[in-house]
């Protein structure tokens, strides 16, 4: 049998063709790049939610609870001494009770500060981490590094704008009840006097 032949209209090629160009820019637009990730829809979502929780923390919209605590050494279960480092510990809940920041500031070494910055979205998942440490008193930034999460805790891009090793999902808290847990849990050393200051209305 012989093959037919068709005679196909111009006008349907440029739309087959415009469709399978559309598809084609669909797929590689959800893929986030270094060309594309500052635009990429989701970052900007992720880069919303940040802002609109330092606003709030601004304009103290939430209700914020602080835990300064002092250096010190301290004798282990099997006698050996170690050294816990002075810390401040502060934690911010929305009107439902949700944890919508949690940030860690300690000072590591004798020459740099460090400060971890965890922001969870209204329905409490963990959505950007962002990990700075800087010299004491002095211009030298250390480390920088910007963690983007999807709403499901899925790393999807990290920014690191000094050289160095991004911490991994184990050395992070990636729920807030893992960052309550933290900020609750217990120090050897002393601590002054919790600060809480509460929901301020908008």
């Amino acid at each position: 049998m012989k093959t037919r032949s068709y005679n196909v209209p111009a006008t349907l090629i440029v739309v087959v063709i415009s469709l399978s160009a559309i598809n084609a820019t669909g797929q590689h637009s959800d893929e986030i790049s270094e060309k594309n990730w500052q635009q990429h829809p989701k970052i900007v979502e992720i880069r919303k939610i940040v802002q609109a929780v330092d606003a709030r923390l601004a304009k103290h919209n939430f209700k914020t609870s602080q835990r300064r605590l002092e250096s010190c050494e301290y004798q282990q279960k099997d006698g050996t001494t170690s050294y816990f480092r002075a810390e401040t510990r502060r934690i911010a809940r929305d009107s439902n009770g949700t944890i919508r920041y949690y940030s860690i500031q300690y000072i590591p070494t004798d020459y740099s500060e460090h400060t971890d910055q965890y922001y969870f979205d209204d329905a409490g998942h963990l959505r950007f981490v962002h990990v700075f440490s800087v010299e004491v008193g002095g211009p030298t930034v250390y480390e920088d590094t910007r963690i983007y999460f999807d709403k499901d805790g899925k790393r999807i891009w990290e920014n690191m704008k000094v050289p160095t090793q991004s911490p991994t999902d184990d050395e992070l808290f990636k729920s807030s009840a893992s960052a309550l847990e933290h900020f609750n849990s217990a120090s050897p050393c002393f601590e002054k006097k919790r600060s809480v200051k509460a929901l301020r209305a908008t």
